[in-house]
């Protein structure tokens, strides 16, 4: 039985019919002992030869009255009890024993006594015949007779019961199976979807229908779905980014290359520059990507060392302010002097400025200025870069540290390099225990923040 609803409703089932049977079974035995124990016997049952010889010549001593009320118990195996003016007199059960409680009532007398095996009889006797010293005398049938009619209703009892059960039981299999369809339906919704995104269909979702634990499951798988496509979407288009970003050095080197072979162009000094600045730009592209991988894959080597931030900023301001000058643009460096030294890489640290610097003088039109700051914050330090460039459109702002992402889709080397920049820095912050983060606005310029701990 591999079906999960088949196994659910055989339990449920099993428990059905175990839980009704133990109570059927049981309120049957009670039933049955209180049918034993109250016998209503009404004056049909004094209407006999035995009774009329009983009361013939009653005497009038009660000892002899209840010795006689004894043997007549016990010889026909009927509860017999006198009442007198005073009350209830000599009470015996169904076969001679005395009773043990004789109570006198509106329309007869209630007979109580207590069996060898310690159960309680009760019988109520009614219509009792006159005796000759004004008492009555209550006589009931033989105990066959009370015991075939408890029988009797017993088994119409049973029977009630038994049709009771099985209401019940129908009732209950057809709640479990509702039960069932509603719980196991978003199960079978997510296997289905399951099976759809193992035969490659990634865009698959499941509806989330409910807050318990499936509906929890279903968020999950939806989550799971979607980080999926998009893995595999950049998964695309890294290996397209990577091919556009090799075709353009390449197709360049080549040509410049071919046309020396023909003698269309000589091999001038000019022409060797480019050759080397296209092959520098393939080698930048081939790090960059080997640096990437391994801070994704948490296998960069990092050597942390403590830094002072604002030698660390100076350092960095020092390195592009030729670039800088030729983009008409001003940097500088606003950081006190006695801000506590952070836990970094520094070779790591140089790159992730350098790499934040390049981008805000490519993106900051002249005449335009780039700030570097550090401030304390609880525990780390925080270096920020920012500049009075175009800034970033509010829609592009979770892209900016994609890999191979660029705010300009036509791809422009001149818009910014292979779009791998902001990417590296991440990764590198992170894998150094900080986090970078992005604040801009179209028309008012970038601010770009990494946190790094203390030393």
């Amino acid at each position: 039985m591999r079906s999960l609803r088949a196994r659910l409703l055989l339990v449920t089932a099993i428990l059905l019919a175990l839980s009704l049977g133990a109570a059927g079974l049981l309120f049957s035995r009670i039933a049955t002992r209180r049918f034993e124990r109250l016998v209503e016997l009404g004056p049909e049952h004094a209407r006999d030869t035995a009774v009329q010889t009983l009361t013939s010549g009653w005497p009038r001593d009660s000892v002899a009255a209840a010795r006689r009320l004894e043997a007549f118990s016990r010889s026909t195996g009927r509860a017999a009890v006198q009442t007198t003016a005073r009350g209830a007199g000599p009470a015996f059960a169904p076969g001679g024993v005395p009773a043990s409680a004789a109570r006198v009532r509106a329309d007869g007398v209630e007979l109580e006594w207590r069996s060898s095996g310690g159960l309680v009889s009760l019988v109520r006797l009614r219509g009792g015949l006159p005796l000759p010293d004004g008492g009555r005398l209550y006589v009931g049938p033989a105990r066959s007779d009370a015991r075939r009619e408890t029988q009797i209703e017993v088994e119409g009892l049973n029977r009630s019961l038994v049709i009771a059960v099985v209401l019940v039981g129908l009732a209950g299999v057809a709640i479990a199976f509702a039960l069932s369809r509603r719980i196991l339906g978003p199960v079978e919704s997510l296997t289905a979807a399951a099976r759809r995104m193992e035969a490659g269909d990634l865009t698959t979702r499941v509806a989330e229908s409910s807050r318990d634990e499936i509906g929890t499951l279903a968020h999950a798988f939806n989550a799971m779905a979607e980080r999926l496509e998009r893995t595999e979407r950049l998964r695309r288009d890294l290996v397209s980014d990577v091919a556009h970003e090799l075709r353009t050095p390449l197709t360049n080197l080549r040509g410049q290359i071919e046309a020396m072979q023909d003698g269309l162009a000589a091999p001038d000094a000019a022409r060797i520059a480019s050759l080397h600045e296209e092959t520098r730009l393939l080698q930048q592209l081939v790090e960059d990507l080997q640096d990437l991988a391994l801070a994704e894959a948490g296998r960069l080597r990092l050597e942390p060392v403590p830094i002072d931030p604002r030698e660390a900023l100076e350092r960095a301001a020092a390195a592009i302010s030729g670039a800088a000058a030729r983009a008409g643009l001003e940097v500088s460096v606003e950081a006190a002097a006695d801000l506590p030294p952070l836990h970094a890489d520094a070779r790591r640290l140089a790159q992730v400025l350098r790499n934040l610097l390049a981008n805000a003088i490519t993106h900051t039109p002249a005449p335009g200025r780039v700030t570097l700051s550090a401030t304390r914050r609880d525990g780390s330090v925080e270096l920020a870069i920012a500049d009075t460039g175009s800034g970033i459109a509010p829609e592009d702002l979770p892209h900016v540290f994609e890999r191979f992402w660029r705010a300009d889709p036509s791809r422009d080397r001149a818009t910014g390099g292979a779009g791998l920049g902001l990417a590296l820095v991440r990764q590198m912050v992170r894998a150094q225990g900080g986090e970078v983060s992005a604040e801009s606005a179209p028309g008012a310029g970038s601010t770009f923040r990494v946190t790094l701990p203390l030393a």
